[in-house]
């Protein structure tokens, strides 16, 4: 590396270097008690700073009292929704939220379906129990017209039959494989 390769790296460098000692700062322009001449100066700076320090702190607890507040309302907001309705908010809500399920109607048959597709397809957490409860929830909250709703009813009424059938229908097919 030559001679002035060297100095175009150092030189600014030293120039960084050199910049606090140009800025000419004076300790004493920062220190309190000694732009403050008398005690009576330095009492009503330290009066001031303490009140600006007690206001700051109510404010603080103005804002936690606040966010207490409506921390209890929204509680007792959720407490008041029927036992049906935190069950669907806590089970549907974290996947979809309510938009979705609240565009549709089903008759019973349709919501278990829906359910049982959530649960087996879509791998949400949901006892039997839930199922049936969110079901019969939907079924009188959203309620599908007649005309679907005997869709959906006539619907289960020959699944039955077959999803019942099928094993037996496998079992003899195999035999005659056999």
């Amino acid at each position: 590396m030559g001679t002035g390769q060297a100095l175009t790296r150092v030189l600014p460098l030293l120039f960084l270097l050199a910049l606090p000692v140009r800025a000419e700062f004076d300790v004493a322009d920062y220190e309190i008690n000694a732009s403050l001449k008398d005690d009576r100066q330095r009492q009503q700076t330290s009066a001031e700073i303490e009140a600006g320090r007690q206001r700051e702190l109510a404010r603080a607890a103005e804002e936690a009292a606040r966010r207490q507040a409506e921390d209890v309302a929204r509680q007792a907001a959720w407490l008041a929704l029927p036992a049906d309705e935190r069950l669907l908010r806590t089970r549907c809500m974290p996947c979809h939220g309510l938009g979705p399920v609240e565009a549709v109607r089903h008759s019973l048959p349709g919501w278990l379906a829906v359910t049982l597709r959530m649960k087996y397809a879509n791998k949400a957490e949901l006892s039997t129990a839930d199922i049936w409860q969110i079901s019969l929830h939907l079924s009188r909250r959203l309620p599908a017209g007649r005309a679907d709703a005997a869709f959906e009813w006539v619907s289960l009424l020959v699944a039955i039959p077959l999803i019942l059938i099928y094993p037996l229908w496998r079992h003899r097919r195999h035999q005659r494989s056999q």
